[in-house]
């Protein structure tokens, strides 16, 4: 068990107490958590970190992305974490990664405008007519 100020976010709690069960050479193969310590971002780097398989219900996406039809979500581009980069649906690489010094982790890839703009389905990933999509998120490794 860990405690924590309330303003700290529980899925940030996750890495250290790992790290201290493998000090003491006491990590599971599964860990069930609840809702505040899962996302896509921590079940792959605690599967690669430390061999263990992060049980949980998955947050429910909220964006305007996730709630149209007709739209990319992150669950639609390819994310390749050791080589630090993203293909979008129509097989495009990112241009860009970048980890942010912040309280809490997250991870932002930016696509070329050259590839971007003339996409046939640009506007299913972004409203912008100049710029082309970025991805944001989260507690990614």
């Amino acid at each position: 068990m860990t405690t924590t100020a309330a303003t700290i976010r529980d899925v940030s709690t996750l890495p250290a107490t790992h790290a201290h069960l493998e000090e003491r050479n006491l990590l599971p193969a599964e860990h069930l958590v609840d809702g505040g310590y899962t996302s896509v971002a921590m079940r792959d780097s605690t599967a690669r970190d430390y061999q263990i398989d992060l049980v949980g219900p998955v947050k429910e996406k909220t964006t305007r992305k996730s709630r149209k039809g007709n739209v990319f979500d992150r669950d639609a581009f390819t994310i390749d974490w050791d080589r630090q980069e993203v293909v979008c649906p129509q097989g495009t690489v990112t241009r860009q990664w970048s980890t942010p010094p912040s309280i809490t982790p997250y991870t932002r890839v930016f696509f070329n405008k050259v590839d971007c703009i003339p996409c046939p389905v640009r506007t299913d990933c972004t409203r912008s007519q100049q710029r082309p999509p970025t991805l944001s998120c989260g507690l990614w490794p």
